[in-house]
């Protein structure tokens, strides 16, 4: 029996199939569905096994407010199966028979919500639960306190900005000596941050070019609301 495999015709279709069950968001590479989220790009990428015969739903939020030449997989969540909580695969084989499910258990688990408008607190109970699922990239999260901050930042809210900077600087004291040593330690990463805190102008140009470079604007648009 000839193995099925994630060639070009078949990503395709079930990038497609995703697609249609999943209507918030649009198709930015095949096996990668995403939408622009005020300063973040949200999405799920179907990531593709070394064997190429099956793939793992992934849920992620990239932060567009720091230069980075692609989409990552910040905040990753991927798919678990009901019963222990493992990651799931779905196979090719299984595909059609298991997609709308996997879609619905990824969703409903997903820290960050899908939903059409999302509000920055939601986005920073997102990133405080994700912290709270104990992933490796959770340990010493300074890409996240600072894509939180510099969310706030965009939004123009400074005063959310400055009480951030302030608790994650406290927490960011308290980590092992050689782990803060390697951004300069916690008084100086609340400097350099700090120094961000008029510069919303140059944020959300930031923004506009990695929005350019990575080729996102075509994407659907979900509202990120304010707080205030």
């Amino acid at each position: 029996m000839t193995k099925l495999t994630l060639t070009p015709a078949k990503k395709k279709e079930v990038t497609r199939d995703w697609s249609e069950v999943l209507p918030m968001l649009g198709e930015y590479e095949p096996l990668m569905l995403a939408r622009r989220l005020g300063p973040f790009v949200q999405g799920i990428c179907l990531d593709r096994n070394s064997g190429n015969d099956r793939y793992r739903p992934t849920t992620f939020l990239h932060n567009l407010c720091k230069p980075f030449p692609g989409i990552s997989l910040a905040l990753a969540q991927r798919l678990r199966t009901v019963r222990t909580g493992s990651q799931e695969d779905v196979t090719l084989i299984s595909h059609k028979e298991k997609y709308r499910d996997a879609a619905r258990r990824l969703l409903e688990a997903s820290v960050m919500p899908f939903t059409d408008s999302v509000s920055v607190s939601e986005i920073s109970d997102g990133y405080r639960k994700y912290r709270e699922l104990s992933e490796i990239e959770s340990r010493f999260p300074i890409n996240q306190f600072e894509a939180e901050i510099e969310m706030y930042i965009w939004s123009g809210e400074r005063a959310h900005a400055e009480n951030l900077i302030v608790h994650y600087s406290e927490e960011i004291d308290r980590w092992p000596k050689e782990i803060s040593a390697k951004f300069g330690g916690a008084m100086q990463w609340r400097a350099k941050i700090e120094n961000t805190l008029g510069s919303e102008d140059r944020v959300r140009a930031t923004v506009l070019e990695q929005m350019r470079l990575l080729k996102v604007s075509n994407l659907p648009e979900a509202q990120l609301r304010s707080s205030v």
